[in-house]
């Protein structure tokens, strides 16, 4: 009984390592059931579902501890399987023609033909009925008509779809949006499908409007608090860019007007200045926070670092115009000012006081504000 008492326990541990990482990846939202292992022997399912362990053996006492722990948190359920439907049976012993006949369909290694059955007659087993745990709680017993997949092939077979979806989920990592695997993706914005970004629309139905955006020639509308107006091109106003990881917008500044302090959470920014003088500059992060800026001209190039802080402000008394590209298909914009003292609800202001080291009152007037 002892070593498959060990055998349990390693087969539990292996569960919820699988069990945790599926959780882990993004692309999984659904509730996963408790993962069932067969075992043949009685006297280790009474002593699983036992909740005192009176055994002397101290490494089995903390294996045991460890087995009642995944009962109990639903990661797995211990069923008993009689010996002769045990499929993993002839890994431990020597069996005969029909029984390594049947443990090989039983594992889908070969198949069978639906006539060898014999027709009107049911399976050998098929009568099996559920067995009932200690405690009282009743268990499903095993039919052959549902082969049930042993533990070491169902890890196997997980081993190798999660080692795969690792490596998908790992290339998404390393890239700013995900690469295109075919000539294009028209994001579909009414599609049912939820994904990482804009499933595709039915390439049959792409049209040339879904690569072509009108209106970076027009002045954007300055008279605002900042003076400033960005007219972003990205997926959103131009389908065609779905999973081409790029993206641009149009800056206009009224003299002195300003693109306030701000980052884009998944984008790098290159720069060019159209017309007018434009201050740019952004900040490093922390410990140092140094400021990086620099005064551009009419052809000036300046870059801003993926996810770091930066600002532009027109320093001229003429208007200023600068395109930017973005190294992502949805770059995402957060306005420091318009986050910290925008946020809805709000911030709590003591707590904005004691950060920005000023009274309260200044903080609930700047609130006001956004």
């Amino acid at each position: 009984m002892e070593s498959e008492f060990v055998a349990l326990a390693a087969a539990g541990k292996e569960a919820e390592w699988l069990r945790n990482l599926i959780y882990e990846i993004p692309l999984w939202n659904r509730q996963i059931s408790s993962i069932s292992i067969r075992c043949d022997s009685q006297a280790t399912l009474a002593r699983a579902y036992s909740e005192v362990y009176n055994g002397k053996s101290r490494h089995l006492g903390v294996r045991h501890s460890m087995i009642r722990d995944y009962i109990t948190n639903g990661v797995i359920s211990v069923v008993f399987v009689k010996t002769q439907h045990n499929l993993a049976d002839h890994l431990t012993k020597g069996l005969n023609r029909d029984l390594v006949k049947s443990s090989a369909i039983g594992v889908g290694l070969k198949g069978e033909a639906p006539n060898e059955r014999g027709s009107g007659g049911s399976a050998p087993g098929s009568g099996v009925q559920g067995a009932a745990a200690p405690g009282g709680v009743t268990r499903p017993g095993f039919d052959p008509r549902y082969p049930i997949i042993p533990i070491f092939v169902t890890v196997n077979f997980l081993t190798l779809f999660l080692g795969l979806m690792m490596m998908i989920t790992c290339s998404i990592v390393m890239a700013s949006d995900i690469s295109p695997l075919q000539d294009f993706c028209v994001a579909d914005s009414n599609g049912p499908v939820l994904v990482n970004g804009f499933a595709c629309k039915d390439a049959k139905v792409v049209q040339a409007s879904d690569f072509f955006f009108s209106g970076l020639h027009l002045m954007g509308n300055t008279s605002n608090a900042v003076g400033s107006r960005v007219t972003p091109v990205t997926v959103a106003q131009l389908p065609g860019l779905n999973t081409l990881g790029i993206s641009m917008a149009r800056i206009d500044f009224a003299p002195w007007g300003i693109n306030p302090p701000h980052t884009h959470p998944r984008a790098t920014e290159i720069l060019t200045v159209i017309q007018g003088s434009i201050q740019v500059g952004f900040v490093t992060s922390n410990p140092e926070n140094r400021l990086i800026n620099k005064v551009l001209q009419k052809g000036d190039v300046f870059l801003f670092p993926e996810g770091l802080i930066h600002f532009q402000r027109n320093v001229g008394n003429g208007n200023a115009i600068a395109i930017v590209g973005l190294s992502s298909q949805n770059p995402g914009v957060i306005t420091v000012a318009n986050a910290v003292f925008g946020a809805k609800p709000d911030i709590p202001s003591d707590l904005l006081a004691k950060a920005f080291q000023v009274d309260v009152k200044v903080v609930d007037q700047i609130q006001s504000k956004f």
